[in-house]
């Protein structure tokens, strides 16, 4: 919200006259000011405000707030009240989400292109919203004013009466400022007439009933809408105003009669037009004068600071609360959408004070507890990965539903089914994730365009996936650690330096098996795991404690990081649930004696074309071993550019404990050998 120094002057007479000054004065009241603009002898004044504030979208409810800290009087502009009386035409509401609703007639007397005067477009200007028409003019002027949002009709575009409801299936409106008229979401509250549908309720007029300059009759509506319909009707609509800024933190509903008089008043003075008729008023909202009680004693031990009865009537009667002896406080209209409880008011006195002039002082600190074994663990995992070149990140614990449509999900995917968000202020915030590959490929995608090449990040966060059947009937938590990785292993060298492939994340893996001890086994990917679909299936494992999987490493699928905008560079992720972190130690490491005799290796080399893996190979030269093999593991990979086969050496140890002849040893080679190649022959692997 914009406003103008010299404006809010004119509200409270204690506004500092320096700019400087009257920003440090907002900043301290909690009104953040995120730019400053001198303007010769004014200045504008970029608020931020606060979600729940909804009296703050006006200079009146910046300037209450200026005048309680300064002592000075607020001075609201003037507005004669208007008689009540019968409708001039017929007013009905049919939904109880509109609280009050005021239909005044008026007469277009001298022209609607006349100027409203200097003060009123010193006001309209500085935010923005001069237009040139008096009657659009001047429904803006007064919601900068007063905080009341207010529409004017074409009176002459009315067929029959003015109802308030909600739209219908297949119903159409043609919102303001758009080329044709569009469907409405079925339950958007609207204001209609007999024909056709005139406003969406708190949002935006309609083409159909609009004030243009041949406009000769008006009917001026000012009324007060449930907030939270508000929001949705003009989420759905993609529709978002100042009116609906307004009416979706809570408006205050006395001021829709008091926002009409102040509009029937500017228009007389301007020469424009004239009341013809009595202000009707339809609805059934009653101020519930809400009395919040108030203790002293807590008050000032949460504060810090002693308070007596007349200094907390002082300060909470500068804000509108009636007191009511005996320290309890009747909530005024405007503040109905957010004050409720003791601790509310406890805020009201803090800012009336001010923050910085309350005392501070550091909570009491008791000797801490010894660390536990979950957070000793936790602290060695993170040093394994800050030493691999890890840095550790935060992402939100929300997105979109365009994000599991970029990882390929659909409607019965693993991944589809998400926890989802009401009435979510921002789609980008609709669905509580249910995996961590989306956001860490999305970090990829940021540090590359940001030309950071060589990335390796981490995070500790959690996953919610939908269960009914969960305690809190909702949903189960997974808390996981999650690392992804992409260009260089180490910064580039004479020799270029290899990449932080899936070999290097299972090193820094086994790094994490080693320095937590854990009975951590990596296996052949698990097709029931969520994410296994997601990554390559020639350069993915499965991470299982106990035969159970708890995570997963391997390559990122192209088709995936193409959907987050990445085209030439590869991504390796992993994740590992907490759970996998804390189990008990593999056990205790002992201490054999070395053998007499050493250890007796063999190589076995074999052609392996593409298509078959070592993960086909071990296992039959296992199951042809003698039992006095000790084990088997890859020495050599070699990979030819002229041929499609891969030279693959294995190095089997034998137990040397009893006295082997070469014979024995030839011919448990030759039998390995020849089991690998009657196996796999056919498809191409041979013995070398």
């Amino acid at each position: 919200m914009k406003i103008s120094a010299n404006v809010l002057s004119r509200y409270c007479a204690g506004t500092p006259a320096e700019p400087k000054a009257l920003r440090k004065l907002l900043d301290d009241l909690g009104l953040e000011v995120k730019r400053l603009d001198a303007q010769g002898t004014d200045a504008l004044l970029t608020l931020e405000l606060l979600a729940n504030r909804g009296d703050h979208h006006c200079y009146a409810g910046v300037a209450r707030e200026v005048a309680a800290r300064t002592k000075a009087p607020l001075r609201l502009p003037e507005a004669p009240a208007l008689p009540v009386g019968a409708p001039a035409l017929p007013l009905r509401i049919e939904s109880d989400k509109c609280l009050l609703y005021t239909a005044t007639p008026l007469r277009v007397t001298g022209g609607l292109n006349r100027s409203l005067g200097k003060e009123a477009e010193e006001l309209l200007g500085a935010a923005g919203l001069l237009t040139g028409n008096a009657a659009i003019d001047v429904t803006n002027l007064v919601n900068l004013e007063l905080g009341q949002p207010s529409h004017a009709f074409d009176a002459k575009k009315i067929q029959g009466g003015i109802t308030i409801r909600l739209s219908k299936a297949g119903e159409k409106g043609w919102l303001l400022f758009t080329p044709e008229p569009r469907e409405l979401p079925v339950g958007t509250l609207v204001i209609a007439d007999d024909v056709k549908v005139l406003a969406i309720a708190g949002v935006i007029g309609c083409e159909d009933s609009k004030i243009t300059d041949e406009t000769t009759e008006i009917v001026l509506e000012s009324a007060a809408f449930d907030p939270v319909t508000v929001r949705l009707g003009g989420r759905s609509l993609q529709t978002f105003t100042d009116a609906s800024a307004r009416f979706e933190r809570g408006s205050d509903p006395t001021l829709a009669a008091v926002a009409a008089g102040r509009i029937a008043h500017l228009l007389k003075q301007a020469g424009v037009a004239e009341v013809t008729g009595p202000l009707a008023v339809v609805g059934d909202w009653q101020d519930p004068k809400r009395v919040v009680p108030l203790r002293a004693q807590e008050l000032s031990a949460f504060l810090g600071r002693n308070f007596e009865e007349p200094e907390i009537e002082e300060r909470l009667g500068a804000y509108g609360f009636l007191h009511l002896g005996g320290l309890s406080f009747q909530v005024p209209p405007h503040r109905l959408w957010d004050v409720e409880s003791e601790e509310d008011l406890f805020e009201e006195v803090a800012r009336s004070v001010g923050f910085n002039d309350l005392p501070q002082g550091l909570p009491p600190v008791a000797l801490g507890a010894r660390p536990s074994r979950a957070e000793v663990l936790l602290g060695v995992a993170e040093s394994v990965l800050v030493s691999a070149g890890f840095y550790e990140v935060y992402t939100d614990g929300f997105y979109s539903r365009a994000v599991p449509e970029k990882l390929g999900q659909h409607e019965g995917s693993p991944l589809w089914a998400h926890v989802e968000t009401v009435n979510s202020l921002d789609n980008s915030f609709s669905l509580l994730k249910n995996n961590c590959l989306a956001q860490a490929v999305q970090a990829v995608a940021d540090n590359l365009n940001l030309k950071a090449q060589d990335v390796r990040l981490y995070e500790w966060t959690r996953t919610f996936h939908p269960d009914s059947k969960s305690p809190n009937g909702v949903c189960t938590e997974r808390d996981v650690l999650y690392g992804i990785c992409s260009g260089k292993e180490r910064p580039e060298s004479w020799d270029g330096g290899r990449s932080a492939d899936v070999f290097f994340l299972k090193g820094v893996l086994e790094q994490l098996k080693t320095a937590l001890d854990l009975p951590l086994e990596l296996g052949d990917p698990d097709p029931a795991y969520p994410l296994t679909a997601l990554l390559h299936p020639h350069r993915s494992l499965s991470l299982r404690v106990g035969g159970h999987s708890v995570g997963v490493v391997g390559e990122v699928l192209p088709q995936v990081l193409q959907a987050f905008g990445i085209k030439f560079a590869k991504a390796c992720y992993f994740e590992l649930s907490h759970s996998a972190l804390l189990a008990e130690p593999a056990g205790s490491p002992t201490f054999q004696m070395p053998p007499v005799m050493p250890d007796i290796d063999r190589m076995l080399n074999f052609a392996v074309p593409l298509g078959v893996s070592v993960r086909d190979i071990a296992p039959l030269l296992q199951a042809a071993a003698p039992a006095w093999l000790s084990r088997i593991s890859v020495a050599d990979v070699f990979a030819g550019n002229e041929t499609a086969k891969r030279a693959v050496a294995f190095k089997l140890l034998f137990d040397a404990t009893e006295a082997r002849t070469h014979e024995q040893l030839n011919e448990a080679c030759a039998a390995m050998a020849k089991s690998v190649v009657d196996a796999l022959g056919a498809r191409g692997v041979e013995q070398r």
